[in-house]
This record gives C-alpha cells, sequence and structure tokens, in this order.
C-alpha cells in the first residue's frame, strides 16, 4: 500500500490531493490566482482532515515537477523537500506536461499534447502516445514551430492546456480536438506517481530541481 501526497504548483492552480494505490482520496485545489505560498500548506492540511491521515501516514510526497510557474514550482519543491526531510519519505517528480495528457481522456486513439502558456510568445509542450509514452520531450516552442512535424505528421492530435488554442490557431492544424473532459488537477498525478513509488524512482532532496527549461532570470 502506499499513500501519496500529490502537489501541483505548476500553474496559476494550487493543486494538492492525497492518493492511496493511485486512487484519489481527497482532494484542495485553491482560487487559482497564483496565492501558491500562502494556500499550499492550508490545502494539504484540508486533504488531512477530509482523508483522516496523519503526515506520519504518507508514504511519499510528489511534485509536479514543471515546467510552469517558476515562483509556483520553487514554492512547490520546497515544500515537498521539507515535507519529505521531516518525515524521512521518498519525494517523487511528475512531469507537469505528462500529468495532463494523463487528464486528457477523450479520445483513446490520439496522439496527446499538452500546452501551457509560457512568456514571450512561446509554449511549453509535449507529445504522448494514448498510453503516455513520449514522442517528444518536454521543450518550449516558439508559436511558429512545429517540432511535432519530425514525429507525427498527418497524425491527430487531442491537445489541452493553457497554451493550446494560441499555439493551435497560430499553427491551423486540422486532424486536432480539443480535450472537452480536461481540467488541469493534481489528481492527474496520481497514477504517475504511485508508478513511480512501484519502482523506486526517488529524486534526491539535495540536489532535486524543477524543470524549468528556461534559464530563471531575477530582476532586482
Amino acid at each position: 500500500m502506499a499513500r501519496i501526497l500529490n502537489i501541483d504548483t505548476s500553474t496559476h492552480l494550487c493543486s494538492v490531493c492525497l492518493a492511496e494505490n493511485g486512487h484519489v482520496i481527497a482532494v484542495e485545489e485553491g482560487s487559482g490566482q497564483y496565492d501558491h505560498a500562502e494556500q499550499l500548506t492550508y490545502a494539504i492540511n484540508r486533504c488531512l482532515q477530509q482523508s483522516g491521515w496523519t503526515y506520519q501516514d504518507l508514504d511519499a510526497v510528489a511534485i509536479a515537477e514543471g515546467p510552469g510557474s517558476y515562483t509556483g514550482l520553487r514554492i512547490g519543491a520546497s515544500t515537498a523537500k521539507g515535507l519529505c526531510f521531516a518525515l524521512d519519505i521518498p519525494l517523487l517528480a511528475v512531469s507537469t506536461l505528462r500529468a495532463m495528457a494523463a487528464g486528457m481522456t477523450d479520445n483513446d486513439s490520439s496522439l496527446r499534447m499538452p500546452l501551457l502558456a509560457s512568456r514571450k510568445g512561446e509554449v511549453y509542450g509535449a507529445l504522448y502516445t494514448h498510453d503516455l509514452q513520449p514522442l517528444l520531450s518536454p521543450g518550449a516552442w516558439k508559436m511558429e514551430e512545429q517540432p511535432w512535424q519530425k514525429v507525427a505528421k498527418n497524425y491527430h492530435f487531442l491537445t489541452a492546456g493553457s497554451g493550446a488554442e494560441g499555439y493551435w490557431r497560430n499553427n491551423k492544424y486540422e486532424p486536432l480536438s480539443f480535450s472537452q473532459e480536461f481540467r488541469h488537477s493534481s489528481t492527474n498525478m496520481a497514477a504517475l506517481s504511485y508508478a513511480s513509488y512501484q519502482f523506486k524512482e526517488w529524486k534526491s532532496l539535495i540536489y532535486f530541481e524543477p524543470l524549468y527549461l528556461k534559464p530563471v532570470y531575477i530582476k532586482r
């Protein structure tokens, strides 16, 4: 049995869920206003109250590793590391884009392309088969770039995410469906983090860093 706390702070939504053997037991989500620092620990406590678990019942903490919001990723990673250190339990990491692909359930025959809006006319994107095998690793794409043409030209794509509409409007690709059932949530991580736990894909509390994909620019 594995009881895992899943944390996703990679986008505007602060989302936390508890899962047992990959099945969601409790979920808490914030206001969607990039208030992760304020909401995250409260959301974790509310999830524990819903489930009747305590921190000592947790077997691992999983973090959505990015790409996404620099600040959100840092808040999520530091919180997850602190909990893992204090509880002496493993840290797991799930790709934000792969978790998004897992949440696209409309069409099992299509390739899945999650897209997150970035800055400066770019999107974060990746490409997966319907069973979540990667065809294109997560990358930062300019709006006019079409890296998927090299591996999946003429395939039908299922897409979702904050960058999807703008990217596909720019590229005018016809064999395309928008996932109507998709909702960004930590619940999309549950089965993936459980698989990582089973394969003992632990992350180092010292060396793990979120997947930023682009340099972090800090202005004074």
